[in-house]
């Protein structure tokens, strides 16, 4: 694997309900890759709704593609002093951006950044951020650019990578 992909919650629910799944799978297998997420973008898509008793069809068929380890869970290292600032400057980008108060910022989202920036430094691979919010992508380019890692950190709107599925 010469990169890592990462997904937040709303590329794979939107992948979903557009019944693109399938694509995803093949992509990865066909290119020998995994889908990464943070701990809370599994939450989201499969923890919180099994809880709340909701979208079962679509839980069942996400889990499936964790169960057949194409999507993996990864864990944020947060005493990697780097990966920490890194977090806490797309926070406050995105809250900035967005006019919400610091703690009210999707703890999601500054993960997956931060996880960018983790599998970046540890691995010296590529990283792609897949991912459909707005205010992210202005958070993250904007932290990416101040803290150099133009090269090993990029940015692919979930659109583009669905058209690139086919």
């Amino acid at each position: 694997m010469d990169e890592f992909v990462l997904a937040d919650s709303s590329f794979i629910i939107s992948l979903d309900r557009r019944k693109k799944l399938g694509l995803l799978e093949k992509y990865a297998k066909r290119n020998q890759i995994k889908i990464h997420v943070t701990p809370h973008v599994k939450e989201e898509i499969i923890d919180q709704p099994r809880e709340d008793g909701i979208y079962a069809d679509s839980v069942n068929r996400i889990e499936k593609l964790f169960g057949d380890g194409l999507i993996v869970v990864v864990h944020v290292d947060y005493t990697i002093g780097e990966v920490s600032t890194f977090c806490d400057n797309v926070r406050m980008r995105i809250a900035e951006s967005s006019g919400k108060e610091l703690h009210k910022v999707e703890r999601a989202d500054c993960e997956i950044a931060a996880l960018a920036c983790q599998l970046s430094i540890t691995t010296k691979k590529k990283v792609r951020v897949v991912f459909k919010d707005n205010a992210m992508r202005e958070a993250l380019e904007s932290v990416i650019s101040g803290r150099g890692h133009q090269q090993s950190i990029g940015l692919v709107d979930s659109d583009a990578f669905v058209a690139a599925l086919k």
